[in-house]
């Protein structure tokens, strides 16, 4: 499943954290997900089986949204 962000978020490694429009880490990895502050949904088919830009094929999304 692909994670669409909201603008200014986004994923690190070294250690696996999600990061806010502001900078800030939200989560860690093995903190529990809903602590996050995170939710959303999944996005929407493409009938035409487009994929996402940079993935090699069309498979769902969950896009991410503050909650």
């Amino acid at each position: 499943m692909y994670l669409i962000w909201p603008a200014g978020y986004s994923a690190r490694t070294n250690p696996l954290r999600i990061i806010d429009d502001r900078g800030r880490v939200l989560a860690l990895s093995g903190d529990y997900s809903q602590a996050a502050g995170l939710g959303g949904g999944l996005g929407p088919d493409d009938p035409a089986g487009r994929s996402i830009v940079g993935c090699p094929t069309a498979h769902l999304t969950w896009i991410v949204a503050p909650d």
